[in-house]
């Protein structure tokens, strides 16, 4: 016996299954961020250069090491 599936939307309200949808992706996102950021690997705060152990071995310079490009001033 198969039930149509529109008829679920008489028994759960939409706009409060998109609210809890929401909620529950906000809250997930916030837990893997604590769970990676709490790992001495992957922390982006507090090795100060803003890279991966991993790019550190490998001489990946960090964004703000960086030099600016050249502007050109007048001419074109």
């Amino acid at each position: 016996m198969s039930v149509p599936q529109w008829k679920l939307w008489q028994v759960i309200d939409p706009r409060t299954a998109l609210a809890m949808t929401t909620v529950w992706l906000g809250a997930l996102g916030v837990l893997i961020h604590v769970i990676v950021l709490s790992t001495e690997r992957f922390n982006w705060f507090d090795n100060g250069t803003g890279l991966t152990p991993m790019a550190q071995q490998h001489g990946v310079t960090a964004p703000g090491a960086l030099t600016p490009a050249p502007v050109m001033v007048g001419g074109k």
